[in-house]
């Protein structure tokens, strides 16, 4: 399943590419409203993004995961353990309609009440992990919104891991210390969009899960980034 996955997320877009490089346009067959191909990606990409590659942002926010583990669930619903503040950073590269992803993540729990925890009490729970995937954007580029809407679905494939940290030291000596790591790697999908801000500055929100749900290690994830576009040329 991971082989397929990560072939998916590179062969599509690859494909996509190669057949733009042999200028297949399609202006013979019309779509239903008169417009071609080239009419719906090639000529508003380039007015919109310039040479298409341009559309490179950075983006960093909140991440949250939920493990689906019915023991974890019912920990945080038991109120024996907390969500702590969780983050992420993201490098994305677009080449309409298609989006490129590398993100790094790590969302943070807190014990509580758990009399039997083997840890001492500022041991943190983390889920982190490092995520690469490939989306494609679901709205026409040749409408107007699209130039600040970007709705996406995707799919990708996460490295990632439970673990329990335990801080060692004081002072400037002091560190995290990994106690245990349970593995998480799943392939996953995700759905989201993209707000094209003022000022090249952008806002996505996110949600993204483990094709399989009924493992113990499974899990869903939701984020909220900010970011900016360092090279864009996008016309406001």
């Amino acid at each position: 399943m991971k082989k397929v996955i990560l072939i998916l997320i590179f062969l599509l877009p690859s494909f996509f590419l190669f057949s733009q490089n042999k200028n297949t346009y399609l202006p013979e067959k019309k779509h239903k409203k008169g417009y071609d191909f080239n009419d719906y990606i090639e000529k508003p990409r380039e007015e919109m993004y310039g040479w298409g590659w341009d559309l490179f942002s950075i983006s960093y926010g909140y991440h949250q995961s939920t493990i689906l583990n019915p023991t974890f669930v019912g920990l945080i619903h038991n109120k024996k353990m907390k969500r702590a503040y969780g983050q992420s950073f993201t490098v994305r590269a677009t080449y309409y309609p298609f989006l490129f992803d590398m993100k790094w993540f790590s969302s943070r729990f807190k014990p509580i009440d758990m009399p039997n925890w083997q840890y001492y009490s500022d041991a943190k729970i983390k889920h982190r992990g490092f995520e690469i995937s490939s989306a494609i954007a679901i709205m026409p580029i040749n409408l107007e919104i699209s130039h600040i809407l970007i709705p996406y679905i995707g799919i990708g494939y996460q490295s990632s891991n439970l673990a329990i940290t335990q801080t060692e030291g004081t002072g400037e000596d002091a560190h995290d210390v990994t106690k245990s790591a349970t593995p998480t790697s799943a392939p996953i999908w995700k759905i989201g969009f993209t707000i094209n801000l003022i000022n090249k500055l952008t806002c996505s929100t996110e949600y993204s899960q483990t094709f399989k749900l009924s493992s113990k290690k499974s899990f869903n994830q939701f984020m909220i980034t900010f970011g900016y576009l360092p090279y864009s040329s996008i016309n406001y």
